[in-house]
């Protein structure tokens, strides 16, 4: 059985680097977080603290004060200085919120905005998660945890598009000790895509893997870490017209980094970082009356190397008042393998100011791929954010404006140190646009809402009528809605949305698309 032609191949090594990118990020993060006993869950990035388990004492740490090993990437920074102090006082803040709703007191105006806002179902599934820290005899600290990860990626192998999404499950337990930080990962996690070109047709991947890490700081500002881990699963490759084939799938990854902190404390802060990584991923092949697949074998290899610097600065006294925080992001890359391969460096910047006493806040970002090794890849972008909200109760006017040019305008490192998979580099931007000819830019968008809150109800609701407008390359939106909101009560709020929705094609050759949409969310 011979293969002639890139599938399945080249899907199978995108499809195990995302696997690999997601299961990594996870260890990175827990190589970067805090150390103190307690529990805590998250839904939608709210998180929820249970107090102190396993008999430990409240705000422990490991020998030195910080988490044993470090991250290459820029992973959560959770072990930075004042992060636990912040944490309790958050905490804290929500357990008083609490007994006063089950008091039926009301909080303070300032207090009930923060508790409301409206999320997407990705945003809620990326930002769910759980973690047990207890102490343990010999001053060490066990930690159980859990989170979800999404990813997509695309790419191209000769005249051959493909992509695929893929979500991993993963639970996780790690022990920290002196300078030391081991753990194991178990992650479930499953893909489902396509291709297209010749031929075309639908692939779907399970697998589920183990992993080990472990983590030693060699200082309090130098840091190292590895990882292995195997898993295996099943991959079904469905070409149009013809039976699917379904056949076994592994998976085989090894990574390790340092990172070291050039500036830090509450002025400027530099970081560098640099890593290494490298997975496989094979399949069986299949032979039945339905058709015929040949074996695969993937690999993908990344060596990493980055800068990333912030200077937070207080405008105002106090730091209630104006802030302003340049960014600077460098970053150089090497990809190997068998998907999208070579050096590629990467640049960003941006600017943040936030007027708390005006409800002002504004945000410009820019970001790119200097140069690549890969034919024809190029990435770049720049938006723009003004948001005005003058009371924090949500009532009253409030009006945000953005402009976004080209892709995404991330951080330099978030954007090709950390990318869970090269899909802005290697995605096919559709005709008119493709990467290299200089039309990123062209992708253009615009965006303004406008809404005015008011009480409803005896005060206890904030309604807000909004009018909302969008104009791209691809056409015009238009919505109006209606948000009733409970007015604060601790911890739980509800909300009431309606809203319709009209799209028409920027050359008016298809008939306005309508919609209308109803909302209902409780959260507790």
């Amino acid at each position: 059985i011979h293969n002639t032609g890139h599938i399945p191949k080249a899907w199978i090594a995108r499809f195990g680097r995302t696997v690999a990118d997601q299961v990594l990020a996870a260890v990175q993060e827990r190589l970067g977080a805090a150390r103190a006993p307690g529990a805590e869950i998250g839904l939608g990035g709210q998180r929820i603290g249970l107090g102190p388990v396993f008999g430990g004492e409240p705000g422990g740490g490991n020998a030195d004060g910080k988490a044993a090993g470090g991250t290459d990437e820029g992973a959560a920074s959770g072990s930075r200085p004042g992060a636990t102090a912040a944490a309790d006082a958050g905490e804290t803040a929500r357990l008083e919120a609490l007994t006063a709703w089950l008091n039926g007191e009301d909080p303070e105006e300032d207090a009930q905005a923060e508790q409301t806002r409206s999320m997407t179902a990705q945003q809620v599934l990326m930002g769910s998660f759980f973690s047990l820290v207890g102490q343990t005899k010999d001053g060490g600290f066990a930690a159980l945890w859990g989170r979800i990860a999404q990813s997509r990626f695309s790419g191209r192998e000769g005249t051959l598009s493909l992509d695929g999404d893929v979500t991993t499950g993963l639970i996780g337990a790690d022990y920290t000790w002196e300078r030391w930080t081991t753990g194991l990962v178990v992650s479930r996690s499953t893909g489902t895509g396509g291709y297209r070109g010749d031929s075309s047709g639908k692939i779907e991947a399970d697998v589920t893997a183990v992993t080990p890490w472990a983590g030693y700081a060699v200082s309090e500002r130098l840091s190292v870490w590895g990882a292995a881990g195997y898993g295996s699963g099943a991959l079904t490759v469905n070409p149009d017209e013809q039976a699917a084939k379904k056949t076994d799938l592994s998976m085989t990854l090894a990574a390790g980094g340092v990172r070291a902190t050039l500036t830090g404390g509450d002025g400027p802060r530099l970081d560098a970082v640099a890593g290494a990584r490298w997975a496989r991923t094979t399949s069986a092949r299949v032979s039945s009356s339905d058709g015929n697949l040949a074996a695969a074998t993937a690999d993908v290899s990344r060596l990493t190397l980055g800068l990333d610097g912030s200077w937070p600065l207080a405008l105002g006294e106090d730091g209630k008042g104006a802030t302003v925080t340049p960014r600077l992001a460098l970053g150089l890359r090497h990809d190997g393998g068998d998907a999208e391969t070579g050096y590629g460096v990467d640049i960003a910047g941006g600017l943040d100011l936030a007027l708390p006493g005006r409800g002002l806040t504004a945000s410009l970002s820019g970001r790119g791929v200097l140069t690549h090794e890969a034919a024809g890849l190029s990435d770049r972008g720049i938006a723009g954010t003004l948001a005005w909200t003058p009371r924090s109760s949500g009532r009253g006017p409030s009006l945000s404006l953005s402009q976004t040019f080209g892709a995404g305008a991330s951080s330099g490192k978030d954007a090709l140190l950390t990318r869970e998979t090269l899909e802005g580099l290697a995605a096919n931007p559709g005709p008119g646009s493709g990467a290299g000819s200089g039309d990123e830019f062209e992708q253009q968008r615009l965006e303004a809402k406008f809404g005015y809150g008011f009480a409803m109800c005896g005060d206890r609701f904030t309604a807000t009528p909004e009018i909302a407008f969008g104009l791209s390359q691809a056409g015009r939106d238009y919505s109006l809605g209606w948000r009733m909101v409970n007015a604060g009560r601790g911890t739980g709020s509800l909300e009431l949305s309606l809203e319709a929705t009209r799209r028409e094609s920027a050359n008016d050759d298809a008939p306005p698309e309508h919609g209308i949409g109803f909302k209902f969310t409780a959260r507790w």
